[in-house]
């Protein structure tokens, strides 16, 4: 297990937050107040299917919380914020070690970046992430570029472009194939 702590919670002061990673695919995220109990003071427990090893705190998306960043010996990398919202992706080597911090690329330029050493003796330091403050993202009928190309589908099928409802359908016919009822007319 690794434990990594001084999270802040957007408050003046220590963090008081702190999270764990372990071998068997847990992550947690716990804020150590001292009115609560332990068993209250967990946040959040995120269960993946592979072995966590490396653990960071960064703030990505720039809204001031440092985000959980963790990483597996087969390089799935898990980027997850304070309210645990998680992007997961897919780093292409087994990795040595990981970790995640601030860079200077030029003067006045420090950026977030993560940094893997891999087992063929390299070390790749990427830059320039693109995440968001809005690490919020549940489900496809929010992705701007999919409400895009479902507006024209929509219509083409009779449908409204600015109605979520007729979208989530549209989505659940085409990857389970249930029939698209639509029992509220007046949306």
């Amino acid at each position: 297990a690794e434990i990594l702590g001084g999270f802040h919670a957007g408050k003046d002061g220590p963090g008081t937050r702190y999270a764990i990673v372990t071998l068997d695919g847990s992550v947690l995220l716990v804020d150590d107040l001292s009115h609560r109990k332990p068993v209250d003071s967990i946040m959040w427990n995120l269960q993946v299917d592979h072995q966590l090893m490396c653990l960071s705190k960064l703030d990505i998306t720039g809204d001031g919380l440092e985000e959980v960043v963790c990483c597996s010996w087969d390089g799935q990398t898990y980027i997850i914020s304070q309210d645990k919202q998680a992007v997961r992706f897919q780093f292409e080597d087994s990795v040595a070690t990981f970790t995640a911090g601030r860079f200077t690329l030029a003067p006045g330029n420090t950026q977030p970046v993560l940094v893997y050493v891999t087992f063929n003796n390299q070390i790749l330091i990427y830059h320039d992430l693109c995440l968001g403050k809005d690490l919020t993202l549940s489900s496809l009928i929010h992705y701007p570029p999919m409400l895009k190309e479902a507006a024209e589908s929509l219509k083409k099928l009779g449908c409204e472009p600015g109605n979520l409802k007729h979208l989530q359908q549209v989505y659940s016919y085409c990857l389970y194939g249930m029939p698209c009822t639509n029992t509220d007319q007046d949306e």
